[in-house]
């Protein structure tokens, strides 16, 4: 369990513009502002040191989900509504995040948090977070971090149209 003081700081952190790690069993998460270009160019710079995937925007709320996606389909707030395991959705039409976060086809990649430490820190912050994933190999000791006990998890990726065509990218 992570005390309210260290997520109060990391929250800090990320208004001020700071990145931030998140430690998870097997994994590292390296977090910014979805939306404060600086910070974002900063994580982005970090892709070439064993990252794992593509960014991505954590959310915690259908509020938050409105801010980033201009048009949801029906199918994506249903995957959403009912995922037990994290579910990373690429969707068309990604809006109100720094823009080196929405691909030339302006697609952005969401997961919704529901619960732990990401979902806290979420409602803490009040604004949607970027996130590259990390294996523990490499370290960022010059970044705030918040060590985590949850346990490790495996992601799914699926890609939805605004037309409703859903495509598998990771399962």
């Amino acid at each position: 369990m992570i005390d309210s003081s260290a997520i109060l700081n990391a929250s800090n952190k990320l208004k001020e513009g700071q990145l931030i790690a998140v430690n998870y069993k097997n994994l590292k998460q390296i977090l910014c502002d979805s939306r404060n270009e600086e910070a974002v160019t900063n994580l982005l710079g970090l892709l070439s040191i064993k990252s794992i995937g593509n960014p991505k925007i954590l959310l915690n709320s259908d509020r938050m989900v409105n801010q980033c996606v201009k048009d949801m389909p029906e199918v994506a707030w249903d995957m959403l509504d009912y995922a037990t395991t994290p579910l990373t959705i690429e969707l068309d039409s990604g809006q109100f995040a720094s823009k080196k976060l929405i691909t030339k086809e302006n697609c952005i990649s969401i997961q919704k948090s529901t619960e732990g430490l990401l979902f806290d820190l979420l409602s803490k912050f009040n604004r949607p977070i970027a996130c590259i994933k990390f294996k523990n190999t490499a370290t960022f000791p010059h970044f705030y971090q918040i060590k985590n006990t949850e346990q490790n998890w495996t992601e799914k990726i699926i890609k939805i149209r605004i037309n409703g065509e859903v495509e598998i990218i990771s399962s």
